[in-house]
């Protein structure tokens, strides 16, 4: 509803509601090319659940830090502009 056609970044940091907003992002209309998010307050089930979905949507994952979870595509061949 406001144009967004490409996201590259989605950085989240929602102390606890981040797998809330991801279940709410419609991947077949957006796919960000990289997705940062917090597991720190995720379970051990929800977090493999994620892991799963993203890594069915063609993600990969990498942990970073203590308790962030970097996804990024592994098809995507443009640039990422930073803003």
């Amino acid at each position: 509803s406001y144009g967004v056609s490409q996201v590259d970044l989605l950085k989240l940091s929602a102390v606890g509601y981040d797998q809330i907003i991801l279940d709410a992002v419609d991947f077949d209309r957006i796919r960000p090319t990289v997705i940062m998010f917090e597991y720190k307050w995720l379970s051990l089930k929800e977090l493999h659940e994620l892991i799963l979905k993203l890594e069915g949507l063609g993600y990969v994952l990498t942990f970073c830090g203590k308790h962030n979870l970097v996804a990024h595509q592994t098809q995507h061949t443009g640039q990422i502009r930073v803003l």
